[in-house]
């Protein structure tokens, strides 16, 4: 069995160093570091003067090198509270290998997390700037639809005008030369009266050659009598009147679908 060691760290050889760390483990782990520094010539005043990284470059894990560090201060200064050395070691207990391996489960479901965000976040942008689009395309789209009404409107009244005055100027043009028809068969009364009027049998000739002569001239004249009445209307075509109780449009959308992914299967 070892004896005491030296009362003052810095008279440790290095294998007294060994002995300490022996202390600390019993597991091969242990052995290892001590024959290290038993190999390495490492004694106490040269482990004073260690850090964790040292350490770690020596071989220790990180939890081994922070409680050689924590113990070793003990041995310097018994009397002062370890919390009070001026260099403060973690004194958390290495992980189990469960514990590890749920925690780095853990860390995969952060990062499924972050990328379910990340994914969301650009859906939205897209449907934005899909929005932006379909809105002007929309505009455009009724924009042609308005000027092309606007012009089809202005081609109808116009066209409505027209015909209207070509048929109006034809009945009136008619009814013109009905009116002068009229006024020449007035004349034509009044002359006819007037030749009918006699008293001697001698004028009976002239009479009825005046009869003959003046009737004729207005039997002779075709008169326009108006058979059908004109008339002003505008067919639509079908297409047109299917448009007044048809929608213009539909708006599709694909609704966002969901793989519920889980860490842990």
């Amino acid at each position: 069995p070892a004896g005491p060691l030296p009362s003052s760290v810095k008279d440790w050889t290095s294998e007294d160093v060994a002995i300490f760390l022996h202390t600390l483990g019993k597991d091969k782990m242990w052995n290892q570091y001590a024959r290290t520094c038993v190999d390495m010539g490492i004694d106490g005043g040269t482990l004073i003067d260690a850090t964790v990284g040292i350490l770690m470059e020596l071989g220790f894990c990180k939890i081994h090198a922070n409680k050689v560090l924590k113990e070793l201060q003990k041995k310097i200064d018994p009397k002062a509270p370890h919390t009070n050395t001026g260099k403060p070691f973690p004194t958390y207990l290495p992980l189990t290998e469960a514990e590890s391996d749920r925690m780095h489960q853990f860390g995969d479901h952060y990062d499924l997390m972050n990328e379910c965000g990340k994914r969301l976040k650009t859906a939205i942008g897209k449907l934005q700037l899909q929005k932006k689009a379909e809105l002007a395309k929309a505009k455009r789209q009724f924009e042609k639809i308005r000027e092309r009404v606007v012009a089809e409107r202005s081609r109808c009244l116009r066209e409505i005008e027209n015909k209207h005055k070509l048929l109006t100027k034809s009945l009136t043009g008619t009814l013109q030369r009905v009116e002068n028809h009229m006024e020449k068969a007035e004349k034509e009364e009044k002359e006819l009266n007037k030749s009918m009027r006699i008293t001697n049998w001698t004028e009976r000739n002239n009479r009825a050659k005046t009869i003959m002569t003046v009737t004729q001239r207005a039997l002779e004249k075709h008169q326009p009598m108006l058979t059908n009445e004109p008339s002003v209307s505008v067919k639509y075509i079908p297409q047109f009147e299917d448009l007044l109780d048809t929608r213009f449009f539909d708006v599709q959308y694909i609704s966002p679908a969901y793989e519920m992914k889980l860490t842990l299967e």
